[in-house]
């Protein structure tokens, strides 16, 4: 090789220039190391989210304010909320590198980084969705009904044993402290014999659930919203704008194909019934239908109660409507009557209603086999 020769002092200029680049420090900022506060990028919970829609979008927002969260990619098959998200996510850390998608299955294909997936897509999607993001290694945390159906719930049950992820179901009232100080009181005898429980299903506009039918309107297009994978499991119809909203009738919400109503709300409330009379381990296999559809006196048997160890039968009766009468407060509650009185649990408060209660000497829980 040959060139120009280098005279002394071009020599030495160079080789200074370079014996100081060198020398500056690599620089690691402390965030990436987990130090101030902050969580390692090595510890953080890396996350996609299928459905933005009011409750993704709600929740979306709480999990960015987790610091051990980070969320590279959102998908909804509305733009509107696919974009919104998107612009949610790049705001929080400052950059433009969250990915959007139409479609949750390239989601899924597309980026095998994820730990975890926040789904809050339309009822009809829940299990089908969760299904799917379990089979491709992740933890799922999905919006209430995690199921629609006994068999759905069976197959969320599998999966998670099949592909050893978790799953959780968005039952946070279980947790939330008027609901656990009525079930305590429950449990430990307060209320005497516990005859009848209600779950309020405050949620059911309609009932039974009926399938609108609208006219066809023209379809916009598929990356504004993609009408045919929006419905996806449910049974086809023409797409109608009237649809997209959840309130009032037809919102999707009051449609029998695309919502259950009572596992909505009855995520909740029958839950916390179920909860309330330590049933925490089994579930309902037979349901007993009223003759009135409107009205009380569902029957609802379980299978094996864990500590009991034998086959046994419980009765509840689920409050199908609004409860109007009575000294009833709040709203999304249960009531739970016994042989002292009854107690009525709110989301914004706790009521105990006829009965004295002696946290010094409560008396002892009676058995409801």
């Amino acid at each position: 090789m040959t060139g120009t020769p280098l005279s002394r002092r071009q020599f030495l200029t160079r080789a200074l220039a370079a014996s100081s680049a060198l020398a500056v420090p690599n620089i690691i900022p402390a965030a990436a190391l987990g130090r101030g506060g902050a969580v390692a990028p090595s510890e953080r919970i890396v996350m996609g989210a299928i459905g933005l829609g009011g409750r993704g979008s709600g929740d979306l927002g709480w999990l960015l304010g987790e610091s051990d969260v980070q969320f590279v990619a959102v998908c909804d098959v509305r733009q509107g909320s696919r974009d919104g998200a998107k612009n949610s996510v790049n705001s929080q850390y400052g950059n433009k590198d969250c990915a959007a998608y139409r479609d949750f299955r390239d989601l899924l294909a597309e980026r095998p980084e994820m730990d975890a997936m926040l789904i809050a897509t339309g009822d009809c999607w829940h299990t089908p969705a969760s299904i799917a993001a379990m089979q491709a290694g992740k933890d799922v945390y999905c919006e209430k009904p995690g199921a629609l159906t006994i068999a759905q719930g069976q197959a969320l049950v599998t999966a998670t044993k099949r592909y050893g992820r978790v799953f959780q179901t968005g039952a946070q009232r279980a947790s939330e402290a008027n609901f656990i100080v009525a079930g305590e009181l429950v449990r430990h005898g307060y209320l005497g014999k516990i005859h009848t429980v209600y779950a309020h299903l405050g949620y059911l506009p309609d009932w039974p659930r009926v399938n609108a039918a609208l006219p066809a309107e023209p379809k916009p297009p598929k990356e504004e919203l993609d009408w045919d994978l929006g419905l996806g499991p449910s049974p086809w119809r023409p797409y109608n704008g009237a649809f997209l909203g959840q309130y009032p009738s037809p919102g999707w919400y009051t449609q029998y194909d695309f919502a259950g109503g009572i596992p909505q709300w009855g995520s909740h409330t029958i839950l916390q019934c179920q909860l309330d009379l330590g049933l925490a381990d089994t579930s309902p296999v037979q349901y007993e239908y009223p003759a009135d559809l409107k009205g009380p006196g569902m029957t609802v048997h379980f299978a094996n109660v864990g500590q009991v160890g034998r086959q046994v039968r419980r009765l509840a009766r689920f409050l199908w409507r609004q409860i109007r009468r009575g000294r009833w407060l709040g709203g999304n509650r249960r009531r739970v009557p016994g042989a002292g009185g009854f107690l009525a649990a709110a989301a914004a408060r706790l009521q105990e209603i006829g009965a004295e209660l002696h946290h010094a000497n409560p008396a002892p829980a009676e058995s409801h086999a």
